[in-house]
């Protein structure tokens, strides 16, 4: 078996030929994990939990945890006015590509702080503004979708 966005394909021959398995569910894919040759465990959205068993699906689990993001968001900093240092945190509701940088008042880029694919979660990142001067300063996330710029005060 093997997983392609909210589809999943099942062999029965070694892999020689594959059937799309029909799902009652409405989930991207993140992983699958087989036990043996007939069971295993495949992890969807939010959480969601798919036990299978001699190639089909069992039950499902849903697991709303409060922690996990249902949406993307970028909140403001923390301290702010800062000096020389501040916490800038955002959420990821499922696996994207994300890039986080500053930029000074002219939008001259001064610092990337992301620029990587980051899992579903909830992050934080310790801004140092060491090597910068007083003044407004904006940091921009963008995220599959998702974009949104805060303003931030660096105070010598």
């Amino acid at each position: 078996m093997y997983c392609v966005g909210k589809s999943i394909y099942k062999s029965t021959n070694r892999g020689i030929n594959w059937e799309k398995e029909q799902m009652k569910y409405n989930s991207n894919i993140s992983d699958i994990r087989f036990v043996n040759d007939s069971s295993g465990l495949a992890v969807g959205d939010y959480g969601k939990i798919i036990k299978y068993g001699r190639y089909k699906v069992v039950s499902t689990i849903k697991n709303d945890y409060p922690y996990l993001p249902k949406n993307y968001a970028l909140y403001q900093n923390y301290p702010n006015p800062f000096n020389p240092s501040t916490i800038i945190r955002y959420s990821i509701p499922k696996t994207c590509y994300v890039l986080l940088k500053v930029y000074n008042i002219l939008g001259k880029e001064v610092a990337t702080l992301v620029n990587q694919e980051k899992t579903t979660g909830n992050y934080e990142i310790n801004f140092y503004a060491n090597n910068l001067s007083s003044g407004v300063y904006f940091y921009r996330i963008q995220a599959g979708n998702f974009t949104d710029t805060k303003k931030f005060v660096l105070l010598r």
